[in-house]
């Protein structure tokens, strides 16, 4: 009996349930069969999947027993759109509902592997050599509005909707179909690309130190609006954005406008105008930074991905501005948000999410796994259509509002635990006492970081950016206070737009399944980054991408020695006994060591202010590498490098971020700017060589307690060793001096008593 090579083209499904059925039926008096689906769509997450399919009892759910999937759809299904899970002995009442992306991931995992072939675009059908005319030539089609079907080519009758395949399926006579020009880019003329997981490494242009500068411009066409950045990469890893500009367009509001000349998914021709223009805009501020036109990137998202006329937009944009407009597969969005929250950090471990207007994406990450762990996140990454936009959309029809939140909360839920069953350190994490850490980018999430922090117990809060802000699990899930301030607060609240707080709701829908569905939350961490930070990242060859970005701030003199300030680093060190937080590294302790001697011509008040200053509103502000606590603790550090000599208003700022760290560690920061600055003192200029640093002072400190005049404290004995050339001019009292006024003004009453000796 010869064997039938049947190709279905579109894994939907219609055409992965008919699949199904086709190799459930092989039987010995059947023909073999060897079996392809074709799809367009280059990956299972190349678009969310929307919206819930009903079953039949006669016809649908029927397919399903044929099929042999019968037991496992209704892991999944419920009646009249409530999340409640049935159980056997009700199957046959009603019709059952799934939603749509649950019964294609079951679909696709009932098919032996490699059954799929993304990325393949039908242009045309021919009929295989042989065969007569007449002979049927079946595929199956997606029509928006309706569902998929069962088409004949030679021109019978269609063969009706999913319900029907059980009554037509063994009846129909498959020939072999041949594709034409397979093609997994997907392309236009007017288009760039669509950016997929398998692809991305070649069809992004690389980072390279070659060129007349390092400048990149980036646009994010997001479903929220359109972000443009230009980004100089003189020092790669910190990805420096020396220009950003947000245009207020809503894709999203867009394709959903109800006009009465608009149409659903189409972009309106006035729309088309105002985003042309805007790319034209765009382009030439490019022209004027002289940025390469090779390195400049545009890339859009949820929004691009569903328009019925993106050719239109496109060519469009093309015209106005030259530039051409690649399409993230949902897989690439999450791995570009991920990785651009995860750029602004060292090292990470925890859930990365991302609430854009359209669609909110969860993955995993954790820096410390095997290489590849960019590939790995991206691969289990998960597009869910809620996004803040979308949400609010549909949060707004009283009839299906409930459903709506009974789906999102599944979900989340579902979503969570898959994540937990690929990655063992996760479930581990989400069942351990602490719980598990979050990093949220994408502007819903950040619009709830402003609502915490706008509500956080330090006020007013001392650093405004964003990015790095923490907050313990136990704040992070009481969304209903957060949505009460959104509700009754009638003045402006920082960070948060009117679009922002009008979505809002929505926003803490969001933040309550995520919360039902962790059992645990140790805290969270908002992300300046996303999608653009992203790419840039990932244009970064590994061993800068992994490298340190604490240890590449800006600051201190040009062609410092590196051995003089490792040097420097380890006399600090040793003036430093056991104990001392974790959290001020060898990085950060260089920092302090490169910027000791700078501006030692300006007032010492005026440099407080300014050290004070610098990581939060300064030059370090909108720098990757910190936490809120990181920036806090180089702030206090170097103020007190010059005697924290601060007036009344950087006084209450400086207070805030001794609240915000805790009274150990800002002890801690006292202790550390002081040691500095007794260096200065003796060494006003920065050593020439590694050696004259140990021929000029040497450290020797331990902890201690019996230490001042009445012996009732603990703290640190120091002995300072110093050269008698070193402070020549200088009292040996006035050194040991500087040291009693460490931890002034702190509920902590630790002390240092130092001394100091000649040698």
């Amino acid at each position: 009996m010869p064997r039938l090579n049947i190709a279905i083209i579109g894994a939907g499904p219609a055409g992965c349930m008919l699949a199904c059925l086709l190799l459930q039926g092989q039987t010995a008096n059947t023909p073999a069969i060897s079996l392809t689906i074709f799809e367009a769509e280059t990956s299972f997450n190349f678009r969310a999947q929307y919206g819930t399919l009903e079953f039949h009892p006669r016809t649908g759910v029927a397919a399903l027993k044929v099929a042999g999937l019968y037991t496992e759809f209704f892991k999944y299904a419920r009646y009249d759109g409530s999340a409640l899970r049935v159980k056997l002995s009700a199957l046959e009442d009603g019709d059952p509902e799934i939603v749509r992306v649950q019964l294609r991931t079951m679909l696709l995992a009932a098919l032996p592997e490699g059954t799929v072939e993304w990325g393949f675009k039908l242009e045309g059908v021919v009929q295989e050599q042989g065969a007569q005319e007449g002979d049927p030539l079946l595929f199956l089609v997606a029509i928006r509005g309706g569902r998929s079907r069962l088409v004949a080519l030679d021109g019978g009758a269609s063969l009706g909707s999913l319900d029907q395949l059980y009554y037509r399926h063994n009846i129909l006579q498959l020939h072999k179909q041949q594709l034409r020009s397979p093609t997994t880019k997907m392309t236009t003329e007017n288009g760039g690309k669509v950016i997929t997981i398998d692809n991305y490494r070649a069809e992004m242009s690389q980072y390279s130190a070659d060129g007349p500068n390092q400048l990149y411009g980036l646009v994010d066409m997001g479903s929220n609006g359109i972000r443009f950045s230009i980004s100089d990469l003189s020092v790669p890893r910190l990805l420096h954005c020396i220009y950003r500009e947000r245009a207020p367009i809503s894709l999203y509001d867009a394709l959903h406008e109800s006009t009465p000349t608009s149409k659903e998914f189409h972009f309106s021709p006035s729309i088309i105008q105002r985003v042309a223009d805007t790319m034209a805009r765009f382009a030439s501020i490019c022209e004027s930074y002289r940025v390469p036109k090779d390195r400049i990137s545009v890339f859009a998202t949820e929004a691009m991905r569903t328009a019925e006329n993106r050719d239109e937009i496109l060519a469009a944009i093309k015209k106005s501005s030259g530039l051409l407009v690649d399409i993230l597969s949902p897989g690439m969005e999450s791995l570009f948000g991920a990785m651009g929250a995860r750029s602004g950090y060292t090292a990470v471990d925890g859930l990365f999410m991302d609430l854009g207007g359209g669609s909110v994406q969860m993955t995993y990450v954790n820096s410390g796994l095997e290489d590849g762990y960019d590939i790995l996140a991206a691969g289990a990454a998960r597009s869910l259509p809620f996004g803040a936009a979308k949400l609010t959309l549909a949060l707004s029809v009283q009839d299906t509002a409930h459903a709506t939140k009974t789906e999102l909360r599944t979900r989340m839920k579902d979503t969570f635990d898959e994540l937990t069953h690929k990655f063992p350190h996760l479930k581990w994490q989400s069942e351990s006492k602490e719980g598990i850490t979050i990093y949220f980018c994408g502007g819903g999430f950040r619009g709830y970081g402003s609502m915490l922090m706008h509500t956080d117990p330090i006020q007013p809060y001392p650093v405004p950016a964003i990015g790095g802000y923490t907050v313990p699990g136990n704040r992070f899930v009481k969304w209903q206070e957060m949505l009460h301030v959104n509700n009754h607060e009638e003045g402006k609240i920082f960070g948060m737009s009117k679009r922002r707080r009008e979505q809002f709701p929505a926003i803490g829908s969001v933040v309550q399944s995520l919360v039902q569905a962790i059992p645990k939350i140790k805290q969270v961490i908002f992300c300046s980054g996303g999608n653009r930070e992203g790419v840039l990242y990932m244009k970064l060859p590994p061993i800068i991408r992994e490298s340190n970005p604490l240890a590449l701030l800006p600051g201190g003199a040009p062609n410092q020695d590196p051995e003089v300030l490792d040097s420097i680093v380890q006399t600090l060190v040793t003036a430093m006994p056991e104990g001392y937080p974790i959290i001020i590294s060898p990085e950060i302790l260089h920092f302090v060591a490169r910027n000791t001697w700078q501006a030692m011509g300006d007032p010492d008040g005026a440099n407080s202010a300014k050290a004070l200053h610098n990581p939060i509103t300064g030059m370090l502000a909108g720098l990757p590498g910190m936490t809120h606590e990181i920036r806090a603790i180089i702030a206090l550090t170097m103020s007190a490098r010059w005697g924290n000599d601060l007036g009344p208003v950087d006084q209450a700022v400086h207070d805030n971020l001794r609240a915000l760290v805790g009274h150990e560690t800002a002890w801690w920061c006292d202790y550390i700017g002081t040691l500095a600055s007794f260096l200065a003192t003796i060494m006003p200029a920065l050593p020439v060589g590694e050696k004259s640093l140990d021929e000029i002072v040497r450290f020797l400190a331990m902890t201690s307690n019996g230490l001042g005049k009445k012996g009732h404290h603990v703290g640190i004995r120091l002995k300072a060793l110093v050269s008698s050339k070193a402070h020549r001019g200088v009292l040996i009292g006035d050194l040991e001096g500087m040291f009693k006024k460490v931890g002034k003004g702190m509920p902590l009453k630790w002390k240092v008593e130092a001394e100091v000796e000649n040698f």
